[in-house]
C-alpha cells in the first residue's frame, strides 16, 4: 500500500471516528495558513479544522454526510516537477473501481492557472466516493488539494471545493 493511500485510509477512518465522537468545532470562514508555506486559502463557513496524526496539512471537513465526512486537504507539495497526469495513473493502480469523470482548466481568483480532474471510486467501506484534485502550480512549486465528498452528494459540495480552492494564495 502506498503512503498516499495509507493517509487517505487513515484520513477516513480519523474522520468517521470524529463525526462518531460528536459535532466538529465549527469556526465561520477565515484564511487558513500552511505552516511553514507560503500559501493559504479560505474555509468554507462553518466548517471545522483539525489536524490528524499521520498528516503533515491540518484537514478541513464537515459533518457526517452519507459515511463520511466531506474534507479538504493539501496533499502533496513538491519543488520538482510533477504531473497530475501521474498522479491519476499511480491512484489508478491502487483503487479499484476509479475511473475519471471530468479534467477540467482551473483558476484561482488571484489567476493562479491549474487543473482539476473529478474521480470516483469505491472505498473501503464499499461507499462510492468522489474526490477533486486541485493540482496548481505557484512560484516553481506544485500543489495538489484533494476535496472528498460522497458521489450521491456530489452537487452539494462542488461549488464549496471550487469556491474554496479559487481562494489560494501564495505568499
Amino acid at each position: 500500500m502506498d503512503n498516499c493511500l495509507k493517509k487517505m485510509v487513515i484520513l477516513t477512518c480519523i474522520l468517521f471516528a470524529a463525526g462518531c465522537s460528536g459535532k466538529p468545532e465549527k469556526r465561520p470562514s477565515y484564511r487558513l495558513q500552511f505552516s511553514g508555506l507560503a500559501i493559504s486559502y479560505m474555509t468554507p463557513d462553518n466548517w471545522a479544522v483539525k489536524k490528524i496524526p499521520g498528516n503533515k496539512y491540518p484537514v478541513v471537513y464537515t459533518d457526517l454526510d452519507y459515511g463520511i465526512a466531506p474534507n479538504i486537504q493539501l496533499e502533496i507539495i513538491t519543488e520538482r516537477a510533477y504531473s497530475i497526469d501521474s498522479f491519476i495513473e499511480k491512484q489508478t493502480k491502487n483503487y479499484k473501481e476509479y475511473s475519471v469523470v471530468s479534467v477540467s482548466d482551473f483558476v484561482t481568483d488571484k489567476g493562479k492557472a491549474g487543473e482539476k480532474v473529478e474521480v470516483r471510486r469505491v472505498n473501503n467501506k464499499a461507499i462510492p466516493v468522489s474526490h477533486f484534485y486541485y493540482y496548481l502550480k505557484i512560484k516553481d512549486m506544485v500543489y495538489l488539494f484533494t476535496a472528498t465528498c460522497p458521489e450521491v452528494t456530489v452537487e452539494k459540495y462542488r461549488e464549496t471545493f471550487d469556491k474554496t480552492l479559487r481562494t489560494v494564495e501564495a505568499g
